[in-house]
Order: structure tokens, then sequence, then C-alpha cells
């Protein structure tokens, strides 16, 4: 029920609606309402949109124009594997099975997490884009000196920080190194251990 100029109600008009109509008659089992589009979310883990889609958030690959600006009926997106969906007020997020997170829609904000702004002419992403597909991971080799080279793969232009501790229970954590922002995600910190101790790192995010 409500506004329906965008088609976001997916009854096949572009008519607002006063009382509760019947869309899909089973098996949905998540909603969520943006703007002026809608995604639901059906038991084999396919996910539908259906309404605006002038900023791609419908994430059928394009940007609809004028007079429509999106569909008025569900369209699947994706065929199995979603379990969780999200919609803002102009982009969508859905989980999929295996943990992973995809965005699509205006990013003009940052708000697809991609580590950047979206530009003209579309301002984001009108196909799902898989989000933070790379970052958070984080290897480990030993060096002949023998030092610890610790590479780590985060956002783009952030800083980070290296951290040592000779425990877990509790932890004594102690600063090491800091990155500069750089213009990659991917980062190399080197780090000699504490000889005849038990040596944890973490990387971190700073200011």
């Amino acid at each position: 029920m409500g506004y329906n100029g965008s088609g976001g109600l997916g009854d096949g008009t572009y008519n607002s609606a006063y009382q509760p109509e019947q869309i899909v008659v089973s098996n949905t089992t998540a909603i969520a309402a943006g703007q002026f589009h809608s995604l639901l979310l059906k038991s084999d883990g396919s996910l539908w949109a259906m309404g605006d889609d002038a900023n791609g958030e419908l994430g059928d690959g394009t940007h609809a124009i004028a007079p429509c600006y999106g569909t008025n009926r569900p369209e699947q997106i994706v065929a199995s594997n979603v379990t969780a969906v999200a919609a803002g007020g102009y982009h969508s997020l859905f989980l999929k099975s295996d943990g992973s997170l995809w965005a699509m829609g205006f990013n003009g904000d940052g708000e697809l997490g991609d580590g950047s702004y979206g530009a003209a002419p579309d301002y984001g992403s009108s196909s799902p884009e898989q989000i933070l597909a790379d970052y958070n991971q984080i290897s480990g080799r030993l060096l002949s000196n023998p030092s610890m080279q610790l590479s780590f793969v985060g956002i783009a232009a952030a800083k980070y920080a290296l951290d040592r501790s000779s425990s877990l229970s509790p932890a004594n954590w102690a600063p090491q190194a800091t990155n500069p922002a750089a213009s990659v995600g991917a980062l190399v910190f080197t780090n000699t251990p504490d000889a005849n101790t038990i040596n944890f790192w973490r990387i971190r995010s700073v200011p």
C-alpha cells in the first residue's frame, strides 16, 4: 500500500493504493523498502526488485529513464543464495549464503562502501557489486633476518596501524607501525618478533 508513482508496489500500475494489496502469493521470506523502490526475497534465495531505477538501485544493469524510471512488476535480480536484503533511499544491499555482501544503486555519498564516491553521469552502480570482497585479508611470512612480514588488504586511501601482543588473555597490545594513507589498499608491514615470547599481531584502522 502507499505511493506507487514509481511502481514500487509492484502491482503492474503506477497508481497509489490506499489499502493493502497482494503482490506475491507465496514464498516471500523478507522485504525491504527504499524511497521509491522495493525488494523482496523468496524462499529459494532469489532476489526480486521493483520500482524506481533511476540510480540503479534495482541492480538489473540499467539506469531507467523517463517516463517510468523503473519497473512496476517484481523483476528477478539474483537467482539464488540470497539470505537478507536491505534498502536505502536510492541504493540496495543484499547478503548471500557465503557471507558475501553486495550493493547497487546511488553512491554519491559512498553508501555502496566500495571505497569510492560515484561520479556523473550515474553516480553509482546499476549492477550488484561485491563489497568487502578483498578487504580485511591478512597473510604473513617469515623473513630471513628473522622478521615477520605481514601483508594486509584494506580500503584504498585509508590508514592502518600494526600492533603486537605477547598474550590474548589479557592482551597487551603495543603499537608497532602506522602506514600513511595510500592510493591502493595493499599494505605490507615488517616487524621483528619479540624473542622468547609468543607473538600476536593485529591491524586496525586509524583516523
